[in-house]
């Protein structure tokens, strides 16, 4: 990756993180993983693959409770991250300090699945900015799984530097909306 993309990427992801500090987070999770719940990709998919939300992240336990599904998370192990099954009961503080599962089995996702991604930031053009492991941008490279992406409206921006590693988001759940990428046109369905 290029030095001047890097310190560009660095720097949103230190803006975004000190505003992120002053929002309700617990009002906004409420709200966005509501609608993230109601999307019908969601509701027919056949697993969820979803992190699990730590510090000041949208709070994701709404979906990694969901009842009747699937539900596969993160796990790293040295430069790669996994998704395995979820059980609340056999997770331990991972690598970065993130709940994880002890174990891992590595499920990848069909056509049928939905994952749910974390991030910083994200443009109008459906690039998100991670936390900059480049963790998601690998495994969502070659999947057909649908990838939503929740995240509170004050972080979408116009613009946000990419190479060809990011891999784009099908759908952005915030607060006040949900926009579809589908086929290069952008639509707004709430």
């Amino acid at each position: 990756m290029n030095l001047l993309l890097n310190e560009q990427k660095n720097k949103i992801r230190t803006q975004n993180k000190a505003t992120r500090a002053t929002l309700d987070i617990k009002k906004l999770s409420i709200v966005i993983m509501d609608k993230v719940v109601a999307l019908d990709e969601f509701k027919n998919s056949d697993a969820v693959f979803c992190y699990i939300s730590f510090g000041n992240e949208l709070d994701t336990s709404k979906i990694l409770n969901f009842p009747n599904k699937r539900i596969f998370v993160p796990k790293v192990i040295g430069n790669e991250m996994y998704m395995t099954k979820y059980t609340p009961q056999n997770l331990r503080a991972g690598k970065f300090g993130i709940p994880e599962p002890a174990e891992c089995t590595p499920v990848t996702p069909s056509k049928n699945d939905v994952i749910i991604v974390p991030a910083l930031a994200c443009d109008k053009k459906f690039f998100r900015l991670g936390y900059g492991k480049g963790f998601y941008d690998r495994f969502m490279q070659n999947s057909e799984a649908v990838k939503i992406l929740p995240i509170p409206s004050v972080f979408i921006t116009d613009n946000i530097p990419h190479d060809e590693n990011d891999i784009k988001t099908d759908i952005i759940v915030t607060e006040n909306s949900v926009l579809k990428r589908n086929e290069n046109v952008t639509k707004n369905v709430f």
